[in-house]
């Protein structure tokens, strides 16, 4: 039996020198613009664009499809192709499959993200987000390029690639 499986990503490295200055806020700037540019695809579910820094690089991908998955595993591959690797310390993952999606996918996903932005704005560098109905629907993942993030070590984290 096979499942459409609808999702929105985000994929980044903050390795560059827009980022030594004020990482979070270059990073929440960033994360308002890409809301903005999703609030453009209006109804449209099959997108993707790259995005800059303040200094013109291009730094990183967006991408919202949906696929049919026949097997459950295909999903989690899916999900690790757009996870956290050694190019890419920043992600971003929502899940577009529930009812809150249903109507105005990409004004959600949108809101999703600008509260993204606040958060990691706020300092927040590893958190699950939620969708209108309060649901979990993805996370946010951010991790320093210098050394390795403790929590990742501690029971209970979810890897939001998986």
């Amino acid at each position: 039996m096979s499942h459409k499986f609808n999702f929105f990503a985000i994929k980044t490295s903050t390795a560059n020198d827009d980022f030594n200055d004020v990482p979070d806020l270059t990073l929440s700037i960033i994360l308002s613009k890409i809301a903005e540019k999703v609030d453009l695809h209006g109804s449209e579910v099959d997108y993707s664009f790259a995005f800059r820094d303040g200094n013109g690089n291009r730094i990183g991908t967006v991408i919202r499809t949906e696929m049919t998955i026949n097997q459950p595993d295909e999903i989690s591959f899916e999900l690790l192709k757009h996870s956290v690797d050694d190019d890419n310390n920043f992600s971003m993952l929502i899940e577009c499959n529930n009812s809150a999606f249903a109507e105005d996918g990409n004004n959600e996903i949108a809101r999703i993200v600008r509260e993204a932005a606040q958060r990691v704005a706020d300092g927040d560098r590893h958190f699950r987000v939620r969708d209108m109905n309060g649901n979990t629907c993805g996370s946010l993942r951010w991790d320093s390029l210098e050394e390795p993030d403790a929590r990742l070590e501690s029971p209970g984290f979810r890897d939001p690639g998986m």
